[in-house]
């Protein structure tokens, strides 16, 4: 039996952030494909999606249609445990009014709605219950503990929240590990951190946060998307990782790139006024407005330091 695990696609038609630029909506489907085309090549029996489907909660028409296209394509049953960006305000209830509430009454999907509901996939004799705890606002430990079915082999349990392996700032909504050891999951798998950190095991059980699919901002630029796969081998639930090859390196210009074009604006801006025979010239606001559209205050002292670096280049 194999199950292909991945999270946090984001689908939107441009970077639905100001620190990530490039053809997001072409990256994305490279990806997408990619992942379809691994499903196949590993016969996968079911996939399992850890939330964030989609960026916004109705999402736009095209990508709308196209996810549909690549979850028809897996060609097996594909199971969501929604995220924050598939809800409103975090409420389950607010499905019917989503794009992954949608998707699930085409028929694409199956989503999960509270941590006692599982799904049971059969095979070879063995079988194995996927269960999952939707994104909600304050959740306790105890939402995230969970028992096994009686007459189940394994039982994977996704989350859609912050799993970190120690306890770590209150002011952050997160879940650390050692306050859900005593969940009976075989395998606890966590969507929402986009970075996710290394495998966990506490007596025979995995914590796997495995990171997202997309990168949206800077901290995410170094982190290699891959899919994960579960597979029963032995008698053991196995896991295993596939990175992304369609798209590596270069896929977004993140914030330092765009820092970098802002100076490289102002100091044109400051070349074509001195041009008009300015003697002093003050573009401070011009490039301050331009570093708020582009998300960029926090680079702005450093830009100024430049740009006057640049000016008394030109002025001598």
């Amino acid at each position: 039996m194999k199950i292909l695990r991945f999270s946090d696609t984001h689908l939107h038609t441009k970077p639905p952030y100001a620190t990530r630029s490039g053809n997001y909506s072409e990256h994305m489907a490279l990806k997408m494909d990619e992942i379809v085309q691994i499903a196949k090549e590993e016969n996968v029996n079911a996939v399992l999606h850890d939330g964030d489907v989609y960026h916004s909660v109705k999402p736009e028409y095209e990508i709308f249609n196209q996810s549909i296209t690549w979850f028809e394509q897996f060609d097996v049953p594909v199971y969501v445990n929604p995220g924050n960006h598939d809800l409103l305000g975090g409420d389950i209830s607010s499905l019917i009014h989503t794009g992954l509430g949608a998707l699930e009454k085409a028929g694409k999907v199956h989503i999960f709605r509270h941590k006692n509901e599982y799904v049971t996939l059969e095979k070879d004799g063995v079988r194995v219950a996927i269960s999952g705890t939707p994104f909600m606002n304050l959740p306790q430990p105890e939402d995230f503990i969970v028992k096994k079915p009686i007459g189940v082999d394994f039982l994977i349990h996704s989350i859609h929240h912050m799993l970190i392996a120690e306890k770590w700032n209150d002011k952050v909504q997160h879940v650390s590990i050692n306050e859900i050891l005593d969940t009976e999951a075989d395998i606890t798998t966590c969507g929402h951190n986009h970075i996710g950190m290394a495998p966990v095991e506490y007596e025979g059980k995995w914590f796997l946060s495995d990171g997202s699919i997309s990168r949206l901002r800077l901290p995410e630029r170094t982190h290699r998307p891959k899919v994960t796969i579960y597979e029963v081998v032995d008698g053991a639930l196995t896991f295993r990782y596939r990175y992304l090859t369609s798209v590596e390196y270069a896929e977004a210009l993140f914030m330092d790139g765009r820092a970098k074009r802002v100076e490289e604006y102002a100091g044109v801006a400051f070349v074509n006024q001195t041009d008009q025979s300015a003697t002093h010239v003050d573009i401070s606001e011009l490039l301050a407005q331009n570093a708020k559209r582009l998300g960029l205050e926090r680079i702005l002292p450093k830009t100024l330091t430049t740009l006057d670096i640049k000016k008394q280049e030109i002025l001598g």
